[in-house]
């Protein structure tokens, strides 16, 4: 990242104080959205129309698309793209045409766009556009890519109304495998603990002593942002966190986070565009995670998670000749996430963090429905300031004044909204839990509750820690620096107990949708949060799960 590390620690670590303090309101602010997100699981009798501009010689893999989507429920139309030594032209004509589809739907959940195919001459031609901050000049490009022009409305309104997204596809064989992966995902009826799980990988700031306070402030963001009925699990490639996983292991414990799968694979830290940062240990640097590393994923089960990568470049996605970007090969790749949102040129921390909060929000508290509404109202959000973003802009504001940021924080936002691409399907529809528990409460010694429409199953209830707090802390080794010669073996004993929170684990029956467990006499001492997830059928038969979590007052803990 080219920004001067000096402001950008003061930034990080002001800016992360002050979403603690804000965002854990955001759950009762009213949506940003121009729209209802609706249910991912609700019957649908006409989604609207799906737009598919595929580049001519994936005519093929189109055809199938078209056939999968219209079986979801989308009446489906294509525009094929033929190679042409114009592509300013075909750009504007593509973005008419999209504008005139577009303004036929008053609900803008009404209608999609997939452009298939990459942006080299032989796909769809993406738009570049200057990089006027010099702090965030590329190396290889002063400009940079975004499919951003292809989402507006009109040209006087910056703000994105027309959900899209692309598949970088450059062979029938690709696009075929991204289909067939997606439709894995989508497909996948298997329950458990991946569709609430978010794995977050981040890079070191290195920048010196205030790595500790970054580090504490991130746990600390991710506690309060995150929902508790959600579970994480923290990576950090800093040899003197708690969550470092052993040096030997850190490219195949990343790996392990998108094989085991996922709801969300969330990256926060450096990155390149073909790999994210690395770990400097003992004279070493030792990568987190690079294209040439996701030959080794295995996993092909439909548990694909959502990938967003807030970094620099990852998302590179017009590298010139046959080289693929990080979210590109992703992508691609069929047991990798099932969608990527990521930055195509270096990004700004600021920016990154508004992202990573607004994407948070639209997620995991108002359950937004498919993928490609997740990035619109991402975007959309970035522009639209809310209280949040006002007191957090009390504080920066001054930073940027000192520090003399060559664009305005007003200008970053709106900077970020075309840097950001989502590459994958925007009609995927993503896969939270189906169903909700009501009444979650402790009544007596038990604690109970009722699924919706489930007419049976099993309910797993965990006792757990605060997120910073982990529940065996007492077995944790300490480590002397980022550069302990003895960080292999400590970090082999510390990193699964940094993310082990489970005190206790309780099962019980759901009979017509209710349950009701019994608690021990005396609850463990570091007992915070009390989680449950269910899992069953609703009457017809179909697999139903949901989830929830009840925090608990200290008193209750010592009773």
């Amino acid at each position: 990242m080219s920004v001067s590390p000096r402001f950008v620690v003061r930034l990080t670590a002001t800016a992360l104080a002050s979403l603690l303090v804000s965002v854990a309101c955001s759950a009762a602010h009213p949506s940003t959205s121009p729209h209802s997100a609706g249910s991912a699981t609700a019957p649908v009798k006409s989604r609207g129309t799906y737009l598919i501009v595929y580049a001519s010689h994936l005519a093929e893999a189109a055809a199938r698309w078209a056939e999968y989507r219209a079986t979801d429920g989308w009446q489906v139309r294509q525009l094929p793209v033929k190679p042409t030594d114009d592509p300013e032209a075909l750009r504007a004509t593509l973005r008419a045409r999209i504008r005139t589809m577009a303004a036929n739907h008053r609900r803008w959940d009404r209608f999609a766009v997939l452009l298939l195919g990459d942006a080299g001459r032989e796909g769809i031609p993406t738009w570049r556009i200057a990089q006027t901050d010099s702090s965030l000049l590329s190396r290889k490009d002063p400009l940079y890519a975004t499919d951003h022009p292809y989402q507006l409305s009109s040209d006087s309104d910056e703000r994105p109304s027309i959900i899209l997204g692309r598949v970088p596809a450059r062979t029938v064989a690709e696009a075929d495998m991204v289909l067939a992966k997606i439709r894995r995902y989508e497909e996948n009826e298997e329950l458990g603990p991946w569709r609430r799980r978010i794995a977050y990988i981040a890079g070191e700031g290195r920048f010196g002593v205030a790595d500790r306070l970054l580090e504490l402030l991130f746990k600390t963001m991710v506690d309060r942002m995150v929902p508790e009925a959600f579970d994480i699990s923290m990576t950090y490639a800093k040899g003197s966190s708690i969550y470092c996983p052993p040096p030997s292991q850190l490219t195949e414990t990343v790996l392990s986070q998108l094989d085991e799968g996922a709801l969300l694979f969330n990256y926060v830290g450096h990155g390149t565009a073909t790999r994210l940062d690395r770990l400097r240990w003992a004279g070493k640097r030792l990568p987190i995670l690079g294209v040439e590393d996701l030959a080794r994923l295995s996993g092909s089960h439909g548990r694909h998670p959502i990938a967003v990568l807030t970094c620099c470049s990852a998302g590179f996605y017009d590298l010139p000749g046959d080289t693929r970007c990080l979210a590109e090969a992703m992508l691609i790749n069929p047991a990798g996430p099932v969608a990527v949102i990521a930055g195509s040129r270096p990004t700004h921390p600021y920016a990154n963090i508004i992202l990573q909060k607004d994407i948070t929000r639209l997620l995991l508290i108002e359950g937004v429905g498919t993928v490609g509404e997740l990035d619109l109202l991402a975007m959309r959000s970035m522009i639209q300031i809310d209280e949040d973003d006002r007191r957090l802009d009390t504080i920066i504001g001054p930073i940027a004044a000192l520090a003399k940021w060559p664009s305005s924080l007003r200008q970053l936002r709106r900077m970020h909204v075309k840097l950001y691409n989502l590459l994958g399907d925007p009609a995927l529809k993503i896969a939270l839990p189906r169903g909700r528990i009501e009444g979650f409460a402790l009544q007596g010694d038990r604690i109970a509750g009722r699924v919706k429409g489930m007419a049976g199953g099993r309910v797993l209830i965990t006792l757990e820690t605060r997120r910073t707090s982990p529940a065996r802390s007492a077995g944790l080794i300490p480590v002397d620096g980022d550069d302990d010669p003895d960080l292999e073996a400590k970090a082999r004993n510390n990193y699964p107990i940094a993310n082990d929170l489970v005190l206790l684990r309780l099962e019980g029956r759901i009979n017509a949708g209710r349950f009701s467990v019994r608690l021990p006499d005396r609850l463990p001492s570091k007992a915070a949060v009390i989680k449950a997830y269910a899992s069953g059928r609703d009457d017809s038969g179909r697999p139903l799960d949901a989830i929830a979590a009840l925090r608990l007052k200290p008193a209750l803990a010592l009773r």
